[in-house]
């Protein structure tokens, strides 16, 4: 899993539901669990790629758990990332104490949390919502040009949780995460 899935999860663990749209620095993290269908559209290939699978977030842990087109479950944690491929060992593949992983981590506990203002240092963030009737947006630029270079721009979009998230690499390539409730 590439750093940039910490950011996937982590949007993605804050809480979904169905009527008025609060604006997303109401929102707040809690445990939960989503279905996600992440499409990639690679620059060069004709077809997107699609992958499926189930999120969890709890306290301290997001499990990532792609099923379809391989079963790679990555947990991610303040420490670090591991993964198991085909239920096999489970493997470090990130730790939360150098460079770029630690920055990834500080981001992914900002946004699991709904902590836009501790994103500000990062990102120069702009939150779109027109009336609380209607689902909110809050695009992230990166304000550091390593930073950006790695992930581009970032949409969020919601009403009282997130519902997706899209990264748009500086080469074009975008990847767009669609979550959907999954039973308990």
């Amino acid at each position: 899993m590439k750093p940039r899935h910490l950011l996937f999860a982590a949007v993605a663990s804050l809480p979904l539901a169905a009527t008025a749209c609060p604006p997303p620095t109401s929102l707040t993290g809690s445990a939960i669990r989503q279905n996600f269908t992440e499409t990639r559209s690679l620059t060069g290939l004709p077809t997107p790629l699609r992958s499926t699978g189930q999120l969890v977030v709890t306290p301290g842990q997001v499990e990532w758990h792609t099923t379809t087109p391989f079963n790679i479950d990555t947990f991610i944690t303040a420490t670090g990332m591991t993964q198991s491929i085909d239920d096999g060992p489970a493997q470090q593949v990130a730790t939360g104490n150098n460079g770029m992983d630690a920055q990834i981590t500080g981001i992914v506990a900002s946004l699991m949390q709904g902590r836009w203002n501790d994103l500000r240092t990062m990102f120069q963030i702009i939150i779109t919502q027109t009336n609380a009737n209607q689902n909110w947006r809050v695009t992230l630029h990166p304000l550091d040009a390593k930073l950006a270079g790695f992930l581009g721009n970032i949409t969020v979009e919601g009403c009282t949780g997130v519902t997706s998230f899209q990264l748009t690499q500086p080469n074009g390539d975008t990847e767009l995460i669609a979550f959907t409730p999954a039973p308990p």
